[in-house]
């Protein structure tokens, strides 16, 4: 999760009350091995001769990179190569830490130098975590209504690992939980547990399921799904049982990438001949022929999904395809399906669903009341987000809310809260938003307003904030 953090400073002498709001990510997640951007926006009009991008190590502060107004960008010897400028500007800036290690990890600071009022810096923290699928196993038991089922994730730091059984006639009991630390400082979490209420009938369905999702702090949850499949028994292999492991849903950004994959496991004493992969789209109308992966005649897509369906690993056992610049129409249910002998074709489902969110936008408004003020919170999505707003402090509350929900043109959904924001003093107030589309992920914005003894409160009241504003362009002219 993101968060945007505004920090209003305020400088003495002639020039009290007024404010200056730096914008930034308090916090970043970043995967090991991938890139992470920090960004900074000074959200007012001041003079503003250079931006220095610091690294905090132990306590000291290390030059990254800057941008001045003469001489552009400029990137540390130490850091060539390792930091990039994405966007170099005055009021606007960010920089790009390519294929972020262990050692990238902590905190950095944007620093704006100003006149007259000098440095104004704001810090973001990158937290680089490291999560491996989960393998997810079902292993019989000697009762014929149980299963043990066991699941193990990998990832810095410790991951979160949690078994789950949809169906409603399924428990999961006796849970058990070993940690061990790898010698590359991973930690392997592996949970088990006894499932019961196995019949019959439960594959009545053709099967059944068990799921497990593994997370790390800061970082995103991988979930597994595996179907568990009831082939009707033979001479040879009378109750066993194909197990076809694959991601029950995946979420997908509008313009980004995803990944499908499917894996055939198979459980002791189950044999089997796998002859092809094939992938199909679902529809109304029936399934698609998407692309199929036999190892005589090599993978084939479809002409219809050539622009932006490829293959990603190629395998009888593990197969998966990536969908290139997801669009709203690739939205939906993918069947992997394994043809093997003599059993036939054995499938399993992955659903599709794109989203778009973009960043809330936070305001907090002055009222007649030095201790209250308006909050509202606008975020744009689709499907239509939920939008909450917060405030952590205790002696805060937030009263009278408010929600409009508008329909775009292009079918994006525009949701804002407002609220009122009450019991305020002469202290560090925090205000957040979060923003989410149904269980896609959650973009939160937090906005902290200092307030200071000595200084006129500006903010309180809209005409206030424009005489201030008045007077301090005022004295620039005289001065």
């Amino acid at each position: 999760m993101e968060c945007f953090l505004y920090s209003f400073f305020t400088f003495g002498g002639f020039l009290k009350g007024v404010t200056a709001v730096i914008q930034t990510h308090p916090n970043v997640a970043a995967a090991a091995g991938e890139d992470a951007r920090l960004f900074c926006q000074l959200l007012e009009t001041t003079m503003v001769y250079q931006v220095t991008w610091q690294k905090i190590f132990e306590g000291k502060e290390i030059n990254i990179g800057s941008y001045e107004k003469f001489n552009g960008e400029t990137v540390n010897l130490e850091f060539e190569g390792k930091v990039q400028f994405k966007e170099a500007g005055l009021q606007n800036n960010s920089i790009v830490i390519r294929n972020v290690t262990e050692q990238d990890g902590g905190c950095y600071l944007c620093v704006f130098t100003t006149y007259p009022h000098g440095g104004l810096s704001n810090k973001t923290c990158v937290h680089v975590y490291e999560l491996h699928e989960p393998v997810l196993q079902v292993r019989r038991s000697k009762s014929p209504e149980e299963s043990l089922v066991s699941c193990s994730a990998t990832g810095r730091p410790a991951p979160t690992v949690t078994l789950t059984a949809p169906q409603q006639h399924l428990h999961l009991s006796q849970h058990n939980t070993v940690t061990v630390t790898n010698t590359n400082n991973t930690v392997t979490v592996t949970t088990t547990a006894v499932l019961s209420g196995l019949h019959d009938d439960s594959f009545q369905d053709t099967y059944i399921q068990v799921a497990c999702a593994a997370k790390v702090d800061f970082g995103p949850q991988v979930e597994v799904v595996k179907r568990i499949t009831e082939l009707r028994p033979t001479s040879d292999d009378a109750g066993l049982a194909a197990v076809i492991q694959t991601q029950l849903s995946v979420w997908a950004t509008t313009g980004g990438d995803v990944l499908l994959s499917c894996q055939l496991l198979e459980n002791n004493g189950f044999k089997t001949n796998l002859i092809q992969v094939s992938w199909e789209k679902s529809s109304p109308a029936g399934s698609v022929n998407m692309a199929a992966y036999n190892p005589h005649f090599g993978a084939r897509v479809n002409p219809d999904f050539r622009k932006n369906v490829q293959f990603e690993y190629l395998g009888l056992q593990n197969n998966s395809v990536v969908i290139r610049n997801v669009t709203e129409q690739d939205g939906g249910c993918y069947l992997c399906v394994f043809t093997t002998y003599p059993h036939g074709g054995l499938s399993n489902k992955t659903c599709v669903h794109v989203y778009e969110l973009h960043e809330p936008v936070l305001q907090v408004r002055g009222s007649k009341s030095p201790e209250e003020s308006l909050v509202s919170c606008s975020a744009t999505g689709r499907p239509a987000p939920t939008v909450t707003l917060t405030v952590p402090q205790q002696h805060l509350h937030l009263s009278q809310h408010n929600t409009v929900t508008v329909t775009n043109t292009n079918n994006t959904v525009t949701v804002t809260t407002t609220a009122v924001l009450s019991g305020l003093h002469d202290d560090s107030t925090r205000v957040g938003c979060a923003a989410r589309v149904d269980s896609g992920p959650q973009v939160e914005v937090v906005k902290r307003i200092s307030l200071f003894n000595n200084a006129p409160r500006c903010f309180h009241l809209t005409w206030v904030t424009s005489l201030c504003t008045s007077v301090f362009v005022s004295l620039l002219i005289i001065f």
